[in-house]
């Protein structure tokens, strides 16, 4: 029996053993697609990408907000690492893939929108004060031979290249190395990725994800104004928290009594918005209504007009970690998890199979701006021209009980980041 390790680092930070069985290989038409030129993508192929990511993201959510507490999770990492494993999917093994991820049907360009989304994403002025790091890369078991078609296709699009380790002789070192990358590529906020019983003589590749983001807000909190107030989780319990206090003017919106508050990073296109349900509405009731229409319809309402915004949210930090396989097996992804997974584009001269995922993130909130190992989404404000601007309604958002966040790009509403803050602390 041998194992591909699968991962995703980033603040997302997914990581999935793959197992691979010596099973005879079944054909298949390939996914890889054509080469193609840079102009043979469209804005729509982006779109549609982007909003099959976004439906996955809900998917995701709907599946691990089952369990209580914190929850925060890189969507657009997972469906990216996902991606590339899909690139060596056939068969069943890829219509299962391509209709749990809503990978749309692009005549073989899927891979090359991913590679523009994720170039798009990074196209942000990085000297304006916020820092942001993509960046992927393969580990592969030296002597073991891998399809030249899908290097080709992830080292072009996804920018992963090919790493030589040893996993059979020297599986501590080659642990280290994948590790000490993670820690790299993330200012050190994920630096332990992997275990010591995530490698081993089975171990044949790793593909992994690095996502970083740090940003400061366009209007920084006064951390005079910061003090001891209670978070109430429930309707019975409260934790003392230190809650930041600002008025600023921002957007803001109301869906279904869903109070949403937005909040813009400095200088750049990612934004930051949370979802706070009614007084005597359970926060679980939100999250039943989170779909692609909720999102389409928020972003929509935020963007219609400017409010005077007096918001008091708490300061932040929390790491979490799950294993996702499960639910990715809940959302349809089955054949790819068993015996009979056909994953023969990744080699052709032996059996693979997906066995694990794991995802780590790290967020941080404070006065200054926001960081994760991940990316983060932000809103860029255009000044009012034309004399001077019209006095804003005001809004009173106090998120002193469990809230839904989320952080996208305002150009593409790529989401990059979703989760619950159950409890500050």
């Amino acid at each position: 029996m041998y194992r591909i390790v699968f991962g995703v680092i980033g603040a997302t930070v997914l990581a999935s053993l793959v197992s691979t069985w010596q099973a005879e290989a079944q054909g298949g038409i390939s996914n890889l697609g054509r080469q193609l030129k840079p102009d043979d993508v469209s804005s729509k192929d982006v779109a549609a990408v982007v909003n099959g990511n976004n439906a996955f993201a809900f998917d995701l959510y709907r599946e691990l907000c089952k369990k209580e507490g914190n929850l925060f999770f890189s969507p657009y990492s997972v469906s990216s690492a996902l991606a590339m494993a899909y690139a060596g999917a056939r068969g069943q093994t890829a219509e299962e893939m391509a209709k749990t991820l809503h990978l749309p049907n692009l005549d073989g360009r899927l891979h090359k929108v991913f590679g523009k989304l994720n170039r798009d994403l990074l196209s942000g002025d990085a000297k304006a004060g916020v820092e942001l790091r993509i960046a992927n890369a393969m580990w592969g078991q030296r002597g073991v031979p891998l399809n030249p078609d899908f290097l080709r296709l992830t080292t072009e699009n996804y920018g992963s290249g090919l790493r030589e380790v040893d996993f059979l002789g020297d599986p501590a070192l080659a642990r280290h190395s994948i590790n000490m990358w993670a820690s790299q590529n993330t200012n050190r906020r994920i630096s332990d990725i992997l275990s010591p019983e995530a490698i081993n003589r089975e171990t044949r590749l790793i593909l992994t994800n690095a996502i970083y983001f740090n940003g400061g807000w366009l209007y920084p909190f006064n951390k005079e104004f910061t003090r001891e107030e209670d978070f109430h989780r429930n309707a019975n319990e409260s934790v003392r928290v230190p809650m930041m206090h600002m008025t600023y003017r921002g957007s803001f919106a109301d869906v279904d009594g869903t109070q949403i508050v937005g909040l813009r990073y400095k200088n750049s296109p990612f934004s930051f918005a949370a979802a706070l349900t009614a007084p005597g509405e359970g926060l679980h009731e939100l999250e039943n209504r989170l779909d692609l229409a909720w999102l389409v319809g928020m972003l929509g309402k935020m963007g219609q007009r400017e409010y005077q915004i007096t918001l008091t949210i708490p300061k932040v930090e929390l790491r979490d970690e799950r294993r996702v396989s499960r639910v990715l097996r809940n959302l349809g992804m089955q054949s790819c998890f068993s015996p009979t997974a056909d994953l023969t584009g990744i080699s052709s001269e032996q059996a693979f199979a997906l066995q694990e995922v794991f995802h780590k993130t790290f967020l941080a909130v404070d006065e200054k701006g926001t960081e994760a190992a991940a990316v983060t989404a932000t809103i860029v404000a255009t000044p009012i021209s034309g004399g001077p601007p019209p006095i804003p309604p005001n809004v009173t958002v106090t998120l002193n009980r469990p809230f839904v966040l989320i952080i996208y790009d305002s150009r593409s509403r790529q989401i990059l980041f979703l989760g619950r803050v159950a409890n500050p602390n």
